[in-house]
């Protein structure tokens, strides 16, 4: 204890104390803000793209056990039903005008599709929706050019094809489509016509933004030799246009500061360190001198700085994590408080360094 109280007296250890404390804080920031970033881009890429793949039944496992996926729901596929009053397949001349002008306040079969005659259905709840097992919302193309036409739309019967049935369903709601243009009916009536389907379409979400690349890698040779069809793609909004790549830059800029800090930050713990072990000499003279044996020095000065690396990751865990709660509490930010890896791999390096120099200063002694 006496050895402990000696050390922490020392007029160098407390500068070393501020140091480590202000470097290891700093560190502990960027490092969260970088996953901040990361996290928040891997969010946005993921929640703007999207897979439709067509496995067939007898390669479902395809999707079904694909590790880049993070959820899939699988689609039931309507075809288009009859005519009405409110729904008909629009045509438009060269200059864009409707041949049949009423068909202007319809809606138009073909911004329900997805491919070819194919509509794709999905349940309520995989949109977060509850309805009745007699009505349907429609995520549509082109809702501009309806909108207001909507209030007569609402309440409507539409009619479908499914396996030679005609299903007759009410209109609740007439949305946008997010990613696809698809339906959503009851979950209750989705489980009822599901073991019907004979097509195996899923709709994939994907469990990072990169899994895109990794999973076209694979499937793409599957494609060319119709194992599996797919589609892929990323849906933006006008004022989102553009945003991927604002990201991305940022991420790769946090990247490379990330880096140029880590290096800056290893050099100076490095010469902190070496400096810190090299001042005990005199102190390990006095022990051996006493009989204290190389092993017994290497333990007393690795106790030291173990005693003095957990106070000093204690107090930069304090301080950064007040200074991420007032940042995510003003800037509504959702940073990281504790990143145990990250901590973890930084207090086990510093140990090492430190354990290296005590062997590498005391063997002489």
């Amino acid at each position: 204890m006496l050895l402990q109280k000696a050390f922490f007296r020392k007029k160098k250890i407390r500068i070393y104390f501020f140091i480590f404390v202000v470097l290891f804080s700093v560190l502990f920031l960027l490092n969260g803000y970088k996953n901040y970033y990361e996290s928040f881009t891997n969010d946005f890429m993921v929640n703007h793209t999207f897979i439709v793949a067509n496995t067939g039944k007898e390669h479902k496992d395809l999707v079904e056990k694909e590790r880049e996926i993070n959820a899939y729901q699988r689609a039931i596929v309507f075809e288009k039903g009859m005519d009405n009053n409110i729904i008909t397949t629009k045509i438009i001349n060269e200059k864009g005008e409707y041949v049949d002008e009423s068909n202007k306040s319809k809606l138009d079969w073909k911004d329900l599709m997805y491919d070819k005659n194919q509509i794709l259905v999905l349940p309520a709840s995989f949109f977060d929706k509850k309805i009745e097992d007699n009505q349907i919302i429609l995520y549509t193309k082109n809702l501009y050019t309806l909108t207001e036409y909507l209030p007569n739309i609402y309440n409507q019967n539409i009619t479908f094809n499914f396996n030679n049935d005609n299903l007759e369903l009410k209109i609740t709601e007439v949305l946008d489509y997010k990613m696809i243009p698809c339906v959503c009916i009851s979950d209750n009536l989705y489980n009822s016509l599901l073991p019907k389907e004979e097509n195996y379409i899923y709709y994939v979400e994907l469990a990072r933004y990169n899994s895109l690349d990794k999973i076209q890698e694979k499937w793409d040779d599957l494609k060319k030799n119709n194992v599996i069809n797919y589609t892929s793609g990323q849906v933006y909004k006008d004022d989102e246009l553009g945003m991927d790549e604002q990201l991305m830059n940022i991420i790769d800029t946090l990247k490379i500061v990330d880096i140029i800090c880590l290096t800056i930050f290893c050099i100076i713990i490095v010469i902190v360190i070496k400096d810190l072990v090299s001042d005990e000499q005199k102190d390990i003279l006095i022990l051996k001198n006493i009989g204290y044996n190389k092993i017994q020095n290497i333990f007393n000065i690795l106790k030291n700085i173990l005693i003095f690396d957990v106070i000093v990751l204690m107090t930069s865990l304090l301080i950064s994590a007040i200074i991420v709660m007032i940042v995510n509490s003003i800037l509504k930010f959702n940073l990281e408080i504790l990143n145990y890896n990250f901590i973890c791999y930084s207090f086990i390096g510093a140990l090492l360094t430190e354990l290296f120099f005590c062997i590498i200063y005391i063997k002489n002694y």
